[in-house]
């Protein structure tokens, strides 16, 4: 119900501003002391293009109609009077047609811009649950764009000093370590050699951390770099091992653990490589991938945002299922679209559970079967199949893309994807994978 509100208000506010804007644009012009002429249509079609832009295709096409009847009625000549003289029948079918295509051009640009902001607010979210740092830097000029909070963790410093200064992080390098970081960083901005390095950091409390950090180079068409980005990681823990590893067989306990610490580290390492190729749109590569690995890597990317929504986020599966033939990228992006919007539907719920359940089992029909269950608002009265269509969406600021792509990325694996109702509430979210004839045991 109370969706079913604030849906009517937003929509009362887009269309009372369409009218708004019509009515200011022919008041303002109305009071103008310019002749009749070409001149009547410049402000009204500003307020088309103001109403579609912040309202949508509905409230810019209202806009044009209020504006074309206050026209025809007050502008044009005999005033007061919807009597269309035969001179002004042509500027007036211009300004209609006109008002048309801004509209479409205003509505395409907003939606490339809400895309955008989607796909900024996915790589913010990967990039604040990872353990490594992820950072872009423009060249020229010299400037920190962006820097996951991982630094301050690590680095013991404020990610704000760095955009204030890129140059601040340099100085935490270990006094014995600097020179060589230095000298090759900045040969390596300026287009030279790779920037693959290990070195230590001292931080303000004292201790010393051992960093692995490596960067890629953004050129421009001339072949001159323009931007920066990469990963640091802190690999203090992966130095322990080596040195443990080194020690008498006494320390078995402590190497076990330490060697735990260094898979995970790996792993989620991994997972930053494979988020960067897809935001490279790098082409899909089929290989044997453990589906039940991949829902893992993907819990522990969307983590933290489960518990800043107080959601209980669990992972139920089956130790049969064998892996299944696919890009791996592709599939956890539609396990990230999956449990991203289910975090979303019980994020704004008052009351009641927010379990979250994320499941795999080998289905009888040979092929390996995925479930996401929450207990979020549950699916619109509309037909459910609607929802995987593109651009189709009930939330107020979304573009209605992941569902669509996630359907293209099922099926271009010879899968399939499906939503159905949760008991008592909420919704489940189901895919199937086919298992391949010659697929190696799990």
């Amino acid at each position: 119900m109370k969706a079913l509100l604030r849906n009517r208000r937003d929509l009362l506010k887009r269309y009372g501003l369409a009218l708004g804007s019509a009515a200011l644009a022919l008041l303002i012009r109305g009071s103008l002391p310019i002749r009749p002429g070409l001149g009547i249509y410049q402000l009204a079609l500003a307020a088309v293009v103001v109403s579609a832009w912040y309202g949508g295709r509905g409230p810019g096409l209202f806009a044009l109609v209020i504006s074309a009847a206050g026209i025809l009625y007050w502008l044009i000549p005999p005033a007061d009077s919807f009597t269309l003289p035969t001179e002004y029948a042509l500027t007036l079918g211009l300004f209609l047609t006109l008002g048309v295509v801004l509209i479409e051009f205003s509505v395409g640009r907003r939606r490339v811009e809400h895309a955008l902001e989607e796909s900024e607010g996915r790589f913010r979210l990967m990039a604040e649950t990872v353990p490594e740092i992820l950072w872009i830097e423009s060249i020229e000029p010299r400037g920190a764009l962006y820097v996951s909070s991982r630094y301050e963790q690590i680095w013991g410093r404020p990610v704000s000093d760095l955009y204030r200064d890129p140059n601040l992080w340099l100085e935490a390098i270990h006094p014995e370590d600097r020179s060589h970081v230095v000298s090759t960083y900045m040969r390596w901005l300026a287009g030279e050699g790779r920037f693959d390095m290990e070195f230590r950091i001292v931080r303000p409390d004292g201790g010393t951390r051992w960093i692995h950090s490596r960067g890629t180079l953004i050129r421009s068409e001339q072949g001159r770099p323009y931007r920066a980005s990469g990963i640091a990681e802190d690999i203090t823990d992966a130095r322990r091992v080596h040195w443990l590893a080194a020690e008498p067989p006494n320390l078995d306990q402590a190497r076990e653990t330490a060697t735990r610490i260094v898979k995970d580290a790996n792993r989620a390492a991994e997972v930053i490589a494979k988020v960067r190729a897809l935001t490279r749109k790098s082409p899909g590569r089929k290989d044997w991938v453990d589906i039940n690995e991949t829902i893992g890597e993907v819990i522990t990317l969307t983590r933290a945002e489960a518990q800043k929504s107080r959601v209980a986020l669990q992972a139920r599966l089956s130790p049969d299922v064998p892996p299944v033939l696919g890009d791996r990228v592709q599939l956890q992006q539609v396990l990230l679209n999956l449990i991203v919007n289910a975090i979303e539907a019980m994020s704004g719920a008052a009351d009641g559970p927010r379990d979250l359940v994320v499941g795999s089992t080998r289905e009888v029909s040979n092929g390996v079967l995925v479930t996401v269950r929450d207990c979020g608002a549950g699916l619109s009265a509309a037909s459910p199949e609607r929802m995987f269509d593109a651009f189709y969406t009930t939330k107020p600021g979304g573009m209605g893309m992941g569902l669509a792509i996630s359907r293209s990325i099922i099926e271009s694996h010879g899968g399939r994807i499906w939503a159905t109702p949760n008991t008592p509430r909420g919704a489940v979210f189901q895919f199937t994978l086919p298992i391949a004839a010659n697929a190696p045991s799990s």
